[in-house]
């Protein structure tokens, strides 16, 4: 059963992803003059939305059951026409939602070999993201506090001042080559040595303004919960450019909060480059925050130096909202699409007896407000396959004059053997005699493994005057085979 849910995450990952994230480049290619954390934002629901598409399918395929559709051959089928009945040929959301999902037949071995491959995946991207966790934990644990000097504490206490933050500790630790931040409850800023001792006001500047942007926008806890989600779906190239996307506009946000805020573009991009120049490169810690990160400053700098006029911001929130609808109504019709693994048989034990497909209990409605469920089962008697139907009514009382009453909440239930039973291929022909001794001929087909349609005919009633006329019509409805 993990191997059928695992296969089946992945193979809607495989398409899903793609088709989120190519909507999503899209919009965002459309919206390239709105401020970066509005593109943020986009990139962002966009990862939400990579992870949580294919988690949707197992959803559905937990929900089959329920969503099967059915008819009780042995009830009085009737159908009444008229004039403000809608076509039934129109397609609805119901009509959708309930529609066979397309599946994909995979051999059980096969299926297992995914699963077992994913699933190491899984711990190794799980152990990698453990590893930075406690790399961070090593750089907070190494640092140390530290007396400023007055001119840093000066512009420290401004930074702070001027992007609404109060009590950030700063420590020091030597052995590192960028200013960072760390910490979700009690965010601290760690420099490196050499910037307190040598750098200039206009790089610490730089460097704590840009540490402070990321408090206040709170990037580091949402930084760990982007790479949980990332987590699941990093087999994805796609989702590979959804992670960098994310980086990459979380800079240039940090960029726009200090250009608007504390010093000017042109001082600030001399700031970058010095940083760039100045300092070794250092590997990459999955839950620290620097200035130097996304390794993309010759875009920051071109934006920062030549940045086109932004639109304004009652027409940004217009097509971010705009952007984000679009998204949500790709991923519902991505998620009504979604596809099912179904397991293959083994060859031998289908053609030793194709009967054996059938064995078991078949349920569903055909309508919500069915009284109950209708049910087939069959059973193996020897080679010989038997079948019984749940003939389901409602039963009736009757008052002091003789009149009939009914109960709904009352229902009986009996079951009726099928008669004249037989089978040729995937293919089951039988008979069923309804309430009132009529006999009804039907046909069960195999669509999967789990899923069955049942076809019959029916009487249809449709008022004609103040006649009724009487006609016959067949009726296609599904099964589903419990497990």
């Amino acid at each position: 059963m993990i191997s059928h849910l695992t296969v089946t995450y992945l193979l809607n990952a495989l398409w899903q992803i793609p088709l989120i994230v190519g909507v999503a480049a899209i919009c965002i290619s459309l919206l390239k003059n709105i401020p970066a954390r509005h593109r943020h934002f986009l990139w962002t629901m966009t990862l939400v939305l990579s992870f949580t598409l294919p988690l949707l399918s197992l959803n559905r395929m937990s929900q089959a059951t329920n969503s099967a559709t059915v008819t009780n051959p042995s009830e009085d089928y009737s159908v009444t026409a008229t004039a403000d009945e809608p076509d039934d040929g129109l397609l609805s959301i119901a009509n959708l939602r309930n529609s066979p999902r397309p599946s994909v037949r995979l051999p059980l071995p096969l299926t297992a070999i995914c699963a077992s491959l994913y699933l190491l995946f899984l711990m190794y991207r799980v152990g990698r993201l453990w590893q930075s966790w406690q790399a961070t934990i090593r750089i907070k644990r190494y640092s140390y506090p530290i007396v400023l000097p007055e001119s840093i504490t000066a512009i420290v206490n401004r930074c702070q001042t001027v992007l609404r933050l109060q009590g950030i500790p700063v420590l020091c630790r030597p052995q590192m080559s960028d200013p960072l931040t760390v910490g979700i409850w009690s965010p601290t800023i760690i420099l490196p040595e050499y910037l307190i001792k040598d750098a200039s006001t206009e790089l610490l500047t730089a460097a704590v303004g840009h540490e402070m942007a990321h408090i206040r926008r709170r990037d580091f806890g949402f930084n760990i919960l982007y790479e949980i989600l990332y987590v699941p779906i990093s087999f994805h190239p796609v989702a590979a450019l959804v992670k960098r996307r994310i980086d990459e506009t979380r800079e240039l946000a940090c960029d726009e909060s200090v250009t608007e805020e504390l010093m000017d573009k042109h001082s600030y991009a001399r700031s970058l480059v010095s940083f760039v120049s100045s300092v070794a490169p250092r590997g990459r810690h999955a839950h620290t925050l620097g200035v130097t990160d996304a390794n993309i400053l010759e875009e920051r700098v071109m934006k920062l130096l030549t940045g086109k006029t932004q639109i304004s911001k009652r027409l940004t929130i217009l097509s971010v909202t705009i952007a984000s609808m679009i998204l949500a109504t790709v991923a519902v019709g991505a998620a009504n699409f979604s596809l099912k693994i179904t397991q293959q048989q083994q060859a031998a034990a289908t053609t030793q007896n194709p009967a054996s497909l059938f064995v078991g209990t078949w349920t569903g409605k055909r309508r919500p407000d069915d009284i109950a469920d209708y049910s087939l089962r069959f059973s193996l008697k020897g080679s010989t396959l038997e079948g019984e139907a749940l003939d389901v009514g409602r039963r009736q009382d009757v008052d002091k004059a003789g009149k009939k009453l009914e109960d709904p909440k009352k229902i009986r239930e009996n079951w009726v053997k099928l008669q004249k039973v037989s089978l040729n291929g995937t293919t089951l022909s039988f008979a069923l005699k309804d309430g009132k001794g009529r006999s009804q001929d039907a046909t069960m087909k195999l669509i999967n493994d789990n899923e069955a349609l049942v076809e019959f005919v029916a009487e249809v009633r449709t008022p004609s005057g103040s006649d009724v006329k009487k006609s016959t019509e067949t009726i296609s409805v599904r099964l589903t085979k419990q497990p």
